[in-house]
């Protein structure tokens, strides 16, 4: 296929940067962990923005930053085997490096993506029963803040999608992904994702 009747995608993609900002969509997933302990997540959104650069007009490596927020209830077990309920509010940001195999040197291709990375986790749970920090904020009048638990994991996944370069600058990709967290599970901890990247070629 020809752009404007003279330039293939091959000439638009090969040896291009290209920067991106990437809406998307995370499904919920219940989650079981030892001492019969669980977590039941919510679907979630965020947003994610990204840099890559194209080798050519199949092969390229993009470092991409991501963000995300849901709610969740989890279900916990005391020391005396009594088991409660609590809500929260999970937030996560992740960084990967990302490889992607364009099968087509055409303005639209289908595509497929591995990507490696970690994910900072901020459970959104108190580490003790404390009040936290509290003071007075210009923006904000007296607020206050809990330290709460968070942890740093492995994240890895793969991606399958399409992607169209318009004849400008221009360029769109959607996909769905399957990532893996690891964490201490019982349940597989793989996340069904549905993403949508625009982007401008430079």
């Amino acid at each position: 296929m020809l752009f404007s009747g003279v330039l293939s995608a091959k000439d638009y993609r090969s040896q291009k940067g290209e920067a991106f900002f990437m809406p998307l969509f995370i499904e919920g997933k219940n989650l079981d962990f030892q001492n019969d302990t669980a977590v039941n997540m919510d679907s979630r959104g965020g947003f994610g923005i990204g840099f890559g650069y194209n080798f050519d007009a199949h092969m390229e490596l993009s470092c991409i930053f991501s963000a995300t927020s849901s709610s969740y209830v989890a279900t916990r077990k005391d020391s005396n085997g009594s088991t409660s309920r609590a809500s929260s509010n999970l937030y996560t940001s992740t960084i990967a490096a990302e490889a992607t195999y364009n099968f087509l040197e055409d303005e639209f291709t289908p595509y497929v993506s591995l990507n490696l990375g970690f994910t900072y986790i901020d459970t959104g749970i108190s580490v003790d029963e404390r009040p936290g920090m509290c003071y007075w904020d210009p923006w904000f009048g007296y607020v206050c803040y809990d330290n709460t638990y968070t942890a740093t994991k492995l994240n890895y996944g793969g991606t399958l999608g399409l992607r169209y370069d318009f004849a400008n600058v221009l360029f769109i990709k959607g996909g769905v992904s399957l990532q893996y967290l690891d964490i201490n599970s019982k349940t597989s901890p793989y996340f069904t994702t549905y993403v949508f990247s625009i982007g401008a070629r430079f």
